[in-house]
C-alpha cells in the first residue's frame, strides 16, 4: 500500500488536492503538524473538501511522533526547497527531527 506523508503542509488547497487523489487511489495520507490551516469540519466544508470523511488520514504531532508510530517504514523524501529538487531514501528507524533539519539544509 502506498502512503503519502506531508511534513508541515502550509497550503490547504494543495493538501486538499493530494487528499482527493488519495481517496481516488486508496492511498493513506499522513499529516505532520504544525499545519498551515485548520482541519475543523467547518473549514473543510468551506474549502469544498466534503470527501475528507472518506480519506484514510492520520495526523501526527511532529516528526518524532510519526517515526514512533511507523517504525521501520521505508521513506522516500522529495523536497522543492533549495536550488534542486532532491530525493532521499531512508528508513524511519533512522529518522529524527535533527535528520529532517539536515535534509532541509542540503536541499
Amino acid at each position: 500500500m502506498l502512503n503519502i506523508v506531508l511534513h508541515e503542509p502550509e497550503i490547504p488547497a494543495n493538501t486538499g488536492n493530494i487528499g482527493r487523489t488519495c481517496v481516488a487511489t486508496g492511498t493513506k495520507l499522513h499529516l505532520i503538524e504544525p499545519l498551515g490551516f485548520s482541519l475543523s469540519e467547518k473549514h473543510l466544508k468551506r474549502a469544498g473538501m466534503d470527501y475528507w470523511k472518506d480519506l484514510d488520514v492520520t495526523v501526527y504531532e511532529n516528526w518524532e511522533d510519526f517515526c514512533k508510530r511507523n517504525p521501520g517504514a521505508k521513506i522516500y523524501y522529495a523536497a522543492t526547497k533549495g536550488r534542486h529538487m532532491s530525493i532521499m531514501n531512508r528508513t524511519v528507524s533512522l529518522c529524527s527531527e535533527k535528520r529532517v533539519q539536515e535534509f532541509r539544509k542540503k536541499s
